[in-house]
């Protein structure tokens, strides 16, 4: 299963080029990509881990779940997701049922999606 950094790898080379350019590193190919990210992401402190994360391509859509002040009993993630105790006021959604289609992309970019979201939102809370 790919990982955020292999994400960001992958769909956003060109700014992976630039950051290891800014952070004094050589980055000629994927495994060069994935050391910078990973190195600049763990060594070079919130600033690093921000750059790295700045570089996602879908930072706009998570960074928009979470900011919104508005909030929605009900999340769904293509008939995924449902809602689970909200007694305690919160959103949290659990995965409840799984895809008829067994097509392993589908389960990897369903997860990917999740796992991403949840790795933003622990940036986004200990930044805060």
């Amino acid at each position: 299963m790919a990982d955020v950094f292999e994400y960001i790898v992958v769909n956003n080379p060109d700014g992976v080029r630039n950051l290891a350019q800014a952070y004094g590193y050589q980055c000629d190919s994927f495994d060069d990509g994935m050391s910078v990210v990973q190195d600049v992401a763990m060594n070079h402190g919130d600033g690093g881990f921000q750059d790295v994360m700045n570089l996602h391509p879908d930072k706009e859509i998570i960074l928009g779940l979470f900011s919104s002040k508005k909030t929605s009993k009900h999340c769904k993630l293509d008939g995924m997701l449902q809602p689970t105790n909200q007694a305690s006021g919160g959103t949290s959604s659990t995965i409840n049922t799984i895809p008829q289609n067994n097509s392993v992309s589908s389960h990897t970019n369903m997860l990917l999606a999740v796992g991403i979201v949840a790795l933003i939102g622990i940036a986004i809370i200990i930044k805060n």
